[in-house]
C-alpha cells in the first residue's frame, strides 16, 4: 500500500491526463509485479491489446447472440427438437461463443491491414540465414556466404 501512494504523491504534478494515466499504470505494475521499466511497459501494452480483443469479442458476441433470436423463433417452430427448454440456452450460448472467437481476432488480423505500413529501419538486422546458410552442391561456400561473413551477419 505504501508504494501505491508514493506512485500516486509521485503522478500528482503531471498535467496531461494521458501521459500521467500511462505513467501511472507503468509505475503501478513496477510497484506490483517489481519489474523494471521496459517490462511494465510490455505487461501495459499486453494488458492494452487484451483489453480491445474481449471488447470486441464480447460486442459482437451479444451482437449475434441477440441477432439468433428470432432464427431460433423459426427453429422452434420447424423442428420439435428445438422446442425443448434445454435446447435455448446451448444455441443462444453457442452463437455467442462463435461471434466471440470471431471477434477477437478482429483487431489482430482485419484491423492491421487497414493501418498504416511501417516501414523497417535500416538499422534493423535482417535474418540472411535462409540464403547464405546453404552451401553449393560442391561443398564450396556460396558467394553470398562469404560476402555475409564479410559484413558480419549471422549465418545461423
Amino acid at each position: 500500500m505504501q508504494k501505491y501512494l508514493e506512485v500516486q504523491r509521485s503522478q500528482r504534478d503531471t498535467l496531461d491526463p494521458y501521459y500521467r494515466n500511462n505513467e501511472f499504470m507503468i509505475k503501478k505494475i513496477q510497484a506490483t509485479y517489481d519489474y523494471d521499466r521496459t517490462n511494465a511497459e510490455k505487461v501495459l501494452e499486453y494488458m492494452r491489446v487484451k483489453r480491445v480483443e474481449f471488447l470486441w469479442g464480447s460486442s459482437v458476441g451479444l451482437f449475434a447472440a441477440w441477432k439468433f433470436g428470432p432464427i431460433q423463433k423459426e427453429l422452434e417452430h420447424s423442428h420439435a427438437l428445438f422446442r425443448k427448454a434445454w435446447m435455448r440456452v446451448p444455441l443462444q450460448l453457442a452463437a455467442f461463443l462463435v461471434a466471440y472467437n470471431i471477434g477477437t481476432q478482429l483487431p489482430a488480423r482485419l484491423f492491421k491491414k487497414w493501418q498504416k505500413k511501417t516501414t523497417v529501419l535500416t538499422t534493423t538486422p535482417t535474418q540472411v540465414s535462409t540464403i547464405t546458410s546453404r552451401a553449393s552442391v560442391s561443398g564450396k561456400p556460396t558467394p553470398r556466404l562469404i560476402q555475409a561473413k564479410r559484413s558480419g551477419c549471422s549465418t545461423t
